[in-house]
């Protein structure tokens, strides 16, 4: 919007009016100063203007003072509709602009001219903003349970522009009253009382909320009358006796409602009481509810005549079971088949009237018990017999995998011999192979140079590592398939009981040891590049060599290890990159005839 000004000395002013609001609360009175336009003497006018009050809650009144100590005439101006039509707005030197019900956004202009009714000295905008107030939309009680002794008032509201800050509860009749920030929680008779409350809400811009008032009423008390005539006693199979159980629970449930409505209770004979087997017993229970109402109901406690189930009735088979799990899969998932047990001669059951369970959940035989880690595994079964009366027999498992680091070690096919590590569910190899025996394709040793197998490993093709010639296809890969996890792997050169290790499982084992600078030796890199070598991985920066230049590159700076993916018919295949450049160990896709290190997980059980 642009605006003209003339002076007496017909000087035109264009100027870009840009309209900023600082959103803050005001009840009252706003004083305002602001940018003057035109020729001003800063020592004749003098503005004050408070920046916090610029916006009005919605429907509130609205005083606007300008402070001056000049002597020149003011002109007040609104705009209609937030318009720019002006409409003046009576006033004088040392009068306000009072606005009643604002309901919108508001500009306000005032003119000053010095002399009066002469020069155009300054003409400031400033809008006021409208703020929304708070809407209470409901009340209502979160609860109205008959016999509750406490009720928590929840509105539903809806804010203006602000967060609500304070809540102003008034009372009911009992002469409670809150005015608190947070909703309370009020205490009232206990049954069948009408209660008013009222509610109003404050946001941080301070606008008020139009007072809301509920009411609700307490429940009356559920009539009750007994709805059963007789339960079971309980069986004791410590002592081999029937007792009369406490009754109240079983009152409480009868109401059909979910809430505690006895106050007092009492019953007789009391709970604990011996009774032979295959007896009746009347019991009384007495019990007032907090309504004031009391009951007496009679209930027939029965016992019937099973006989206890003793350890001298069972034979059962506690012998602990060791299950060693499989490297490969981490979690592994194994069978529990279920004891034997029998009955002794002089067992009042036969073995059909027993029941055989488990804590977990599986009682058939050969059931899957889940996907456990190793460990010591504990599981419980019970016999329940057909009283409900049982025994409990804790059958332990010991969960293993089998050896793997502390000396365990393999042997390749030439004699040579590697340690192992076992990190995360998967056993290594520590050192690079070195193997020839049964190398169909190619291997090599960095530069030539014997000192270099001993400390590096060799450099094999991808081919070479799976086990086929240079001219082989996917139909010459011997896969197996593991017995136990029904999963195919690849043996290659490893080791008989060993593979070539897949993408995932050099990713999972960078994860169980926390990261490469964990894998990386302390030595066999450039200062600068080595690791802590935390896990007993140990990888070595062995280079790697390329088919078509015929050339060794990267000693001591970054290593490459085959896995058991690939395709030699377009002959790419996948390895596990660690240099010294990234913070991670990556997955790559090479030529099947670059020449890298090699690695062997554990597959089989020996």
């Amino acid at each position: 919007m642009k605006l003209k000004f003339t002076g007496p000395k017909h000087l035109m002013l264009a100027v870009i009016l840009i309209l900023c609001a600082k959103i803050g609360f005001a009840m009252g009175t706003i004083t305002l100063e602001g940018t003057h336009l035109g020729d001003i003497d800063p020592g004749v006018i003098s503005d004050d203007r408070s920046d916090a009050d610029t916006s009005v809650c919605f429907g509130n009144n609205l005083t606007v003072t300008l402070t001056s100590t000049s002597s020149s005439t003011k002109t007040w101006q609104t705009s209609v509709d937030n318009g720019i039509t002006w409409v003046d707005v009576p006033s004088n030197e040392v009068s306000p602009l009072s606005l009643t019900h604002v309901t919108q956004d508001v500009l306000v202009r005032y003119i000053i001219q010095n002399p009066p009714s002469s020069e155009l000295v300054s003409n400031n905008y400033y809008l006021i903003k409208v703020l929304t107030k708070p809407v209470i939309n409901s009340l209502s009680p979160v609860d109205t349970c008959a016999g509750l002794t406490e009720y928590t008032i929840i509105p539903n509201i809806t804010p203006g522009d602000g967060a609500i800050t304070t809540y102003f509860w008034n009372g009911d009749a009992d002469g409670s009253s809150h005015s608190t920030n947070t909703i309370p929680a009020y205490i009232y008779e206990i049954c069948n009382h009408t209660y008013t409350y009222s509610l109003k809400v404050k946001d941080e811009n301070g606008c008020v909320s139009s007072v809301v008032i509920g009411s609700f009423t307490t429940p009356i008390e559920s009539s009750w009358s007994a709805a059963f005539t007789e339960v079971n006693a309980e069986f004791k199979p410590a002592t081999s006796t029937y007792v009369v159980p406490d009754l109240q629970d079983t009152l409480e449930k009868a109401f059909n409602h979910d809430c505690n409505l006895i106050e007092t209770y009492s019953q007789d004979p009391p709970a604990g009481t011996t009774m032979a087997s295959n007896s009746t017993l009347t019991v009384t229970a007495t019990f007032k509810t907090y309504c004031g109402n009391t009951y007496t109901p009679s209930i027939d406690v029965k016992s019937d005549g099973n006989t206890a189930i003793t350890t001298a009735d069972i034979e059962f088979d506690d012998t602990n079971d060791t299950i060693t799990l499989y490297y490969g899969i981490c979690d592994t998932l194994y069978y529990v088949n279920t004891p034997n047990y029998d009955v002794t001669s002089s067992s009042p059951y036969a073995k059909s009237d027993l029941t055989l369970t488990n804590d977990k959940g599986s009682v058939n035989e050969g059931t899957l018990l889940g996907r456990i880690s190793g460990g010591e595994h504990t599981i419980i079964w019970t016999l329940t017999s057909p009283s409900g009366d049982f025994l409990n027999y804790p059958k332990k498992y010991i969960v293993m995998y089998s050896p793997c680091g502390d000396g365990v070690t393999v042997t390749d096919a030439d004699g040579i011999t590697y340690e192992t590590v076992r990190i995360g569910c998967e056993c290594w190899t520590k050192t690079n192979l070195k193997t020839k025996t049964g190398v169909k394709d190619t291997s090599y040793v960095y530069q030539n140079n014997p000192a270099n197998e001993d400390k590096f490993g060799r450099l094999y093709t991808w081919n070479s590592v799976v086990g086929i010639t240079k001219d082989g296809t996917a139909a010459d890969i011997d896969t197996t398939t593991d017995p136990k996890s029904g999963l195919k792997y690849i043996q290659g050169i490893c080791p008989t009981g060993w593979a070539i290790p897949t993408a995932a499982a050099y990713s999972n084992m960078a994860a169980n040891a926390g990261g490469i600078d964990n894998i990386k030796s302390s030595d066999a890199w450039l200062a600068n590049c080595a690791g802590t070598n935390a896990s007993g991985f140990g990888a070595v920066g062995a280079g790697y060599r390329v088919d078509y230049e015929h050339y060794f590159y990267d000693l001591l700076v970054e290593t490459f290890f085959w896995t058991c993916e690939g395709d030699p018919i377009i002959k790419k295949g996948t390895c596990s990159l660690i240099a010294h450049v990234c913070p991670e160990l990556l997955i790559k896709t090479v030529e099947t005839g670059m020449a890298n290190s090699v690695r062997c997980v554990k597959r089989i059980n020996d």
